[in-house]
């Protein structure tokens, strides 16, 4: 499962430019996504900063948590973690479904024009069968009539 870095910063009790320094000094390996943010793997936060991904968060002693953050730690993460990643899903079928919508706008204006131009074609008239002016007489027929 990878994480984003704020995920990654929420599920380890870190702050976000705690993982980002451990990313940057090579404690901690991540590649970057698509928009350019860092998706840490699971278990290389087990291996960087002692976390146990079954463990969760743990619990704040000073509040008893409340609303959204009265689900367990783990529990709360992976939820957090779907949402996310749902989010993602969604943005890409958005861009899509976009970017079908313009390719057929573009191929019904194509088929408008195409139409306009076999119409106009169709609607010339058709050219005359005149017949061929007939060959010019040789000298010789010229000379003996013919």
């Amino acid at each position: 499962m990878e994480l984003s870095l704020s995920a990654a910063a929420r599920a380890t009790g870190r702050s976000k430019s705690t993982i980002g320094r451990a990313i940057k000094s090579g404690k901690l390996s991540a590649r970057r996504d698509e928009a350019g943010g860092y998706r840490i793997d699971a278990s290389e936060l087990a291996r960087a900063f002692d976390w146990d991904p079954q463990a969760g968060v743990p619990w704040s002693a000073t509040a008893p948590p409340v609303g959204p953050e009265a689900a367990p730690p783990s529990e709360l993460l992976v939820l957090r973690t779907r949402l996310e990643l749902l989010e993602q899903a969604l943005e890409r079928e958005r861009e899509a479904l976009a970017h079908e919508r313009e390719t057929t706008a573009d191929l019904r204006q194509r088929l408008d024009r195409s139409d306009e131009r076999v119409r106009a074609l169709l609607a010339l008239p058709a050219p005359a069968l005149s017949s061929a002016p007939a060959p010019a007489r040789g000298f010789l027929a010229r000379l003996l009539g013919r």
